[in-house]
Formats: structure tokens, sequence, C-alpha cells
């Protein structure tokens, strides 16, 4: 028998660029506030992929009759430039496909035709077996926490009579704020449901399929003490990000409830 959880509902909610508006009340967005952590794998990632493309580049005239100028060498450098941001946007459609297939997948048992999406609801029918959840239908649920911020959860499930949290990932590695995100979905949803979140997962379907011997799936599972910790850091970021915002005379007042005014 599928547990029953009663989630928040609102009658009207808008998507900002940084914030979340439930019924009127302002929430930062959890990956705005996320924002005001460094991410140095992702500098070291561009850099990677910059040298690599220019690498590329020059390879590619290697034994032909080129004149290096100043326009041969800007050709260069504006591809490898560029480079980044065409490798995240691909990164970025097939993360939306996976989101959408897997969403599609859970609440209405569509199974996608597409070989590369096909291949992610395997892995997640494996990963569901092999840690014996159980998936609720609900998708893509808004949740929000006194401390004035919300975020949406990409899927839950359940153990017992316990929640857990689960978020999808797509990119290249599984990165320390992810951790802090699933933290603040966590202790939002307990908040909503007044339901004990058991766990949470962030699962991680690689865009490229992966090698016979690699599984394909990664994961990274956070207990209660997980949570707990990585919910405090999520709140010191939060207090950084929110000061950051007031210094810059972005933010306005606090209403002295837990959420900011529009």
């Amino acid at each position: 028998m599928q547990t029953q959880v009663k989630f928040p509902t609102y009658s009207n909610k808008e998507t900002k660029k940084n914030k979340y508006v439930l019924d009127g009340k302002s929430y930062w967005r959890v990956t705005s506030v996320l924002s005001a952590i460094n991410k140095p794998a992702l500098m070291g990632w561009k850099a990677n992929i910059t040298l690599d493309k220019a690498r590329r580049s020059l390879q590619a005239n290697v034994g032909k009759e080129v004149t290096i100028d100043d326009d041969f060498i800007e050709g260069i450098i504006e591809g490898a430039r560029a480079e980044p941001d065409y490798v995240l946007g691909t990164a970025r459609d097939f993360g939306s496909d996976a989101h959408y297939a897997l969403e599609q997948y859970i609440t209405h048992g569509e199974v996608p035709g597409n070989a590369s999406l096909f291949r992610v609801i395997g892995a997640f029918n494996q990963w569901v077996k092999d840690n014996g959840i159980e998936m609720l239908p609900q998708t893509e649920v808004t949740v929000a926490h006194p401390f004035g911020y919300a975020g949406t959860i990409d899927a839950l499930g359940v153990k017992g009579e316990e929640l857990i949290v689960i978020d999808w990932k797509t990119s290249g590695g599984i990165y320390p704020e992810a951790m802090l995100q699933v933290s603040a979905y966590a202790a939002a949803l307990q908040e909503c449901t007044g339901m004990e979140v058991a766990e949470a997962w962030i699962v991680r379907f690689p865009r490229d399929e992966p090698a016979p011997e690699d599984l394909p799936f990664d994961w990274v599972r956070l207990n209660r003490e997980n949570l707990s910790n990585n919910f405090g850091l999520f709140c010191n970021a939060q207090r950084i990000y929110e000061n950051v915002i007031l210094t810059a005379g972005q933010r306005g007042l606090h209403d002295n409830t837990g959420t900011i005014k529009k």
C-alpha cells in the first residue's frame, strides 16, 4: 500500500530569477542561495574544457600551411572561450530531457523511445531495486521553509513512515554544494509535511554511456546526521547570500515572519 503524504499546495506560484513567490510571499531559491559558495570544481572544469578545445583546434591544423597571425590566434581563442558555454548548453538540454523522462516515468509509467533516455530509466529502475525504495508518484514538489527559502524537489520516496528526498543530476560529477541543496530540501519538507525525512539521495545519471565495467549511475546518500550537519552549512550560506544582497542594495526589508517582501 502506497504511503499517503499531504504535500503543500499553493494557489499562486511564481518562479523568479532568485526567488519563489508562493501565495504572495517571497522566498529565496535554494539554488540562488548556493551561488554564494565558491565552486572551484566548476572553475577547473571550465579551464580544462577551454584548453582542450584550443588543443583540438591547433591539432586540426597540424601539417597544414597556415598563417599564424592575429586573426588565426583570435579565432583559436574565441573558439576555446565559447566551448564551456556550448558544452554546458548541451549538458543542460540532456539534463532537462532526463528530468522530464524520469518525471513522466514515475508519474505515468511512460517509457521514452530515445536510447539515451531509455538508458536513464533503466539505471533508475536498477537504483530503486538495489536500495529498496518505494517511490511516490509526486515529482517536482515545491516546499518552503520558515527561514525564508524555498526549492523544488525532483522526486520523493519512503521507507516505512519516513520520507526520502531524491535529487537527480546529469552533471560531470556530484559536487559538495549538492549536499547542502538536498539538506535544505529535507528540512523544508519536514516543516511542510510534519513527517521525518530519513535520508536524501543525490543520484547522477551520466550524459555519456558508461563503460561496461562501470555502474550506470553514481550516488551519494545522506543520513539524518549528514542532513543536519549540511543544513547548518546551508543556513550559513543563506546568511552570506542575504548579506551580500543587502549590501548591494537589492534586498527588501524583512517582514519578521521568515519571508522577505516582494
